[in-house]
């Protein structure tokens, strides 16, 4: 996201916009040097943005939280996984353990960028969460990070019992392209007649890669999230030969959403994802699946990493955590 521009689109629209994100985006309008959208990044410059901006909107998260790195095999190759415990005072007897999948347009962030919100959706949620370090495009194409998500589902179903004491539930949460991954790797799981997740929570999602849907168009640049870059980041996703249409890659285009996990779907009102993510609920919903959807209109793209400085993104955030820790309500 590129507050600077965001700032300019919404100086004297504030009524709509959050305040408290308004006077972030001013802010950061006003002392930022560099306009370029992501688009205009290099690869590493993208990702040295993205770790410096959510360094200080993410916090140092709880530190009470206690955390450790390991990693998985998976045909022929290792999964790195960080695995979050809550303090004592914190855990949850009843909470599924959290399987979780960063955003960042596939090409952005990793266990350490995301440290912070897992640390604190596991403080507010008394979960254990288990995050997954995807490998990332363009140095990995779909469906890499696809196979990655998949096979940590695998692991955690078949060790639930030893990540947290005596629970055999598991959940799983994603933001933007983890979103994405997340409600891709459901598919995959039923299409494979595997272990499904309890609850799918899907945090403004990026469900169509074709860019079809009429916010994906509404949005320009001075919202930080433009049509430019969604395509930028999809290209490196998919490479020169990737389908945008495959549903593994766009879910909301699969033809069956029949039989996949409850859902939840949150989605943000200056969103260019947020036609698709209200159109997922719909078909879910369509196909029988039990959905429900939370809205938070004065907040942008990307509002799930400002929860340090943001108190909207804040409650988001542990709107978000209460969900996951039960699941079934």
């Amino acid at each position: 996201m590129s507050f600077q521009q965001e700032a300019k689109a919404f100086m004297g629209r504030t009524e709509s916009l959050d305040p408290d994100l308004a006077a972030l985006l001013a802010e950061s309008a006003a002392t930022s040097t560099d306009e370029r959208s992501w688009s205009e990044l290099t690869v590493a410059e993208a990702r040295e943005r993205c770790r410096a901006e959510l360094l200080l909107t993410s916090g140092p998260g709880d530190q009470s939280v206690t955390a450790r790195d390991m990693a998985i095999a998976a045909s022929r190759r290792q999964v790195p996984l960080r695995i979050y415990h809550p303090a004592a005072s914190q855990a949850s007897a009843a909470a599924p353990v959290v399987v979780y999948i960063h955003g960042g347009g596939f090409v952005l962030g990793g266990l350490d960028t995301h440290d912070a919100i897992c640390r604190d959706m596991v403080a507010t949620g008394g979960f254990v969460c288990v995050a997954v370090g995807y490998r990332l495009s363009p140095e990995h194409h779909f469906p890499a990070a696809l196979d990655d998500c998949v096979e940590t589902l695998k692991w955690v179903h078949e060790h639930v019992g030893e990540l947290s004491a005596g629970t055999a539930r598991v959940a799983l949460a994603g933001d933007s392209a983890g979103g994405n991954l997340a409600a891709a790797a459901c598919l995959v799981l039923r299409d494979q007649g595997l272990a499904l997740p309890e609850l799918q929570l899907l945090i403004y999602p990026v469900v169509d890669l074709t860019m079809s849907a009429d916010s994906t168009k509404a949005y320009g640049p001075e919202f930080g999230l433009s049509t430019e870059d969604l395509a930028w980041f999809y290209a490196n996703y998919l490479g020169e030969d990737g389908n945008p249409a495959d549903p593994y890659v766009s879910p909301w285009l699969a033809t069956d959403l029949s039989g996949l996990p409850l859902s939840h779907v949150v989605t943000v009102g200056f969103d260019p994802l947020r036609d698709e993510g209200l159109g997922y609920v719909e078909s879910l919903r369509a196909a029988g699946v039990p959905t429900s959807t939370k809205d938070y209109p004065g907040l942008i793209h990307g509002a799930f990493e400002l929860a340090a400085v943001i108190p909207a993104s804040r409650s988001l955030l542990e709107d978000v955590a209460h969900r996951l820790a039960l699941p079934g309500e």
